[in-house]
């Protein structure tokens, strides 16, 4: 959940929780769909098309992002020779060629790149902390001096 979308947080007003109570169980528990009541209250809010569709990750463009000079692609090119290389958890050969898979066009490549550089984050903050909290920007983080 650190790195996920909270879209609850509206569907926690205690009003609409009091409303949900007094709603019976056999609507709120229906089989053939999910989210029914939350389905008919859009009603001719939404277009059909996205009412009845299925539920849908919210993907992020990892690919353009590595692929694409941004600043994700400027930390992910630290990689090769960043914290887990030195650790000896991922070998430096391995990282450098999956940078220079992403780059070339296998955007297959993308999603463990990102899990890569999140564990890379992960470990510069809570094992060597390398990075720490920036009191100006938070949640941002800098680097210790």
């Amino acid at each position: 959940m650190g790195t996920s979308i909270e879209s609850r947080v509206p569907f926690l007003d205690i009003e609409l929780v009091q409303l949900a109570n007094t709603i019976p169980s056999s609507y709120k528990l229906r089989k053939k769909t999910s989210k029914a009541i939350l389905r008919a209250a859009a009603g001719n809010l939404l277009p059909e098309q996205i009412r009845i569709r299925p539920k849908y990750p919210f993907g992020l463009p990892l690919y353009h992002w590595f692929a694409y000079g941004s600043d994700l692609n400027a930390l992910a090119q630290e990689l090769p020779s960043g914290r887990l290389v030195n650790e000896g958890i991922i070998q430096s050969r391995i990282v450098s060629s999956l940078l220079r898979h992403v780059q070339t066009g296998a955007e297959l490549h993308s999603s463990l790149l990102w899990n890569i550089l999140n564990l890379e984050l992960w470990w510069r903050i809570f094992i060597t902390q390398d990075l720490v909290p920036d009191k100006k920007e938070l949640p941002a983080y800098v680097l210790k001096s």
